[in-house]
């Protein structure tokens, strides 16, 4: 069952592609071929008389229709009536309307890790072993800063002990955190 060819079905035969103050480019588009010497016939019969000026080019299958900078033609909204009318001349006809796909889309299911209870231990290891080295490296920043203000005490090297031992516990923990979806 076909539809008929109304003026809504034939506004998607011309695209704008390209629009300023004096100026419109359309590309026209069919799914039957154009009869160009019908749709240029009718341009001369009309677009003239409102003041526009026009090009066909049917080899880039599009359309130019400019206004005058004195204001003297009528406004650019008023072509694309023409243009319809012209279309429906020539014997366009639109492409069927895109058709709805519908998708169900359901979660997926997690894996299946049999070995999955053994990690557990580990995990607890590993945050055992984080947070002291986070112990260690609080008590390094304290007598660092201790150090940094005490002539000839190593200050500095306890402060970057301290910096090391926050990176290994960070790094323990890395394997047992969740990672963020790419």
């Amino acid at each position: 069952m076909s539809q008929p060819r109304g003026p809504l079905q034939l506004e998607r035969c011309a695209q704008l592609i390209h629009a300023t103050p004096l100026r419109r480019r359309y590309r026209l588009t069919s799914t039957t071929p154009i009869q160009w010497h019908e749709l240029e016939k009718h341009f001369k019969e009309h677009l003239p008389r409102r003041g526009l000026d026009w090009r066909l080019n049917p080899a880039a299958q599009s359309l130019v229709i400019s206004g005058h900078p004195d204001g003297t033609s009528a406004p650019l909204e008023q072509a694309l009536p023409l243009v319809v009318a012209g279309l429906a001349r020539a014997g366009a006809t639109p492409a069927a309307a895109a058709e709805v796909v519908r998708l169900s889309i359901r979660p997926p299911k997690p894996p299946l890790r049999p070995w999955r209870w053994l990690l557990i231990p580990v995990n607890l290891a590993s945050l055992v072993l984080s947070l002291s080295f986070l112990s260690l490296a609080t008590i390094f920043s304290l007598l660092g800063l201790v150090g940094l203000m005490l002539p000839l005490a190593p200050g500095t090297q306890l402060l970057v002990l301290a910096s090391l031992a926050v990176e290994l516990a960070l790094l323990l923990r890395s394997p047992f955190l969740a990672r963020p979806a790419a």
